[in-house]
């Protein structure tokens, strides 16, 4: 018997119930509000959507060290991490989350940055500096005159 055959029936006896199956699109945010934690063992990601939704319910995430999920997971205060295809230590890692008392509040207010509003004004902020700063360096070179060697 493998371990996680051993974790799932241990879940199993404290009755805790695991149900995999097929959801509309619309239910999502329904499940996603109701489950304790949100588990993606991938083994490759990107920046995964998905992650940013649990994140904004409230949701602790526990998932693997691949892609972007790192760079947004980045204290144990909003999820846990492990290896990627490493079983035993997923499980220990949905073990601790199960055991865990996590501050969703503090989960919510902390992926409040990821939200596609905030996203497209922190860019938008960044090309504003960027226009503003070539506005500048042609401004004050504009009585200037300059060789190509210089301007590069």
């Amino acid at each position: 018997m493998r371990l996680g055959e051993n974790y799932c029936r241990d879940w199993s006896e404290k009755g805790m119930k695991f149900e995999i199956s097929e959801t509309s699109h619309d239910e999502i945010p329904i499940w996603m509000n109701a489950c304790d934690l949100f588990v993606l063992p991938s083994l490759n990601e990107g920046n995964p959507t998905v992650m940013f939704e649990c994140l904004g319910c409230g949701t602790p995430f526990v998932g693997t060290k691949v892609g972007g999920i790192p760079e947004i997971i980045t204290s144990d205060a909003y999820g846990l991490l492990c290896e990627p295809a490493n079983p035993d230590e997923l499980a220990e890692k949905i073990l601790i989350a199960l055991d865990k008392e996590w501050g969703c509040d503090k989960i919510r207010e902390y992926a409040e940055q990821f939200t596609w509003e905030n996203l497209v004004e922190g860019i938008m902020d960044v090309y504003k500096k960027v226009s503003r700063d070539q506005r500048n360096h042609l401004i004050s070179h504009a009585g200037r005159s300059f060789n190509v060697h210089e301007a590069v």
